[in-house]
């Protein structure tokens, strides 16, 4: 007779990460465990399932989800926070090659001296 693997009681953290999982599907409008599986790319859609369940995430796909949705790393793994935080400028400047980050940094820098010298003389 062959043995059966025994599925391990999912903890409360392993559950409410699936949760988030599946919330995050939701606000991504992905329908089907496929869909988001597929958009992940190199995992399965029983992968994603057994996530949802709690049956355990390695970091390495939290980081994987996080990156390929841009959620918030942080919500998905801990619940604190927002899947997306408001993002202010610093965000996307990060974004930028670095040759154009050393350009517009003191040019934004001048604008805004600029805009608080405009408000000093009132």
């Amino acid at each position: 007779m062959t043995k059966q693997p025994r599925k391990r009681t999912p903890t409360a953290e392993a559950l409410a990460i699936g949760e988030r999982i599946r919330k995050l599907r939701e606000i991504l409008e992905q329908d089907s465990q496929q869909q988001f599986a597929d958009m992940l790319g190199d995992v399965t859609r029983g992968a994603v399932g057994n996530w949802e369940q709690g049956q355990g995430i390695k970091l390495e796909n939290l980081q994987r989800i996080a990156t390929v949705t841009d959620c918030s790393l942080e919500w998905l793994a801990t619940g604190r926070g927002v899947p997306y935080p408001v993002r202010g400028i610093d965000h996307d400047i990060s974004l930028l090659p670095p040759e154009d980050q050393a350009d517009l940094i003191p040019d934004i820098k001048a604008m805004v001296n600029r805009r608080l010298e405009k408000y000093k003389n009132h």
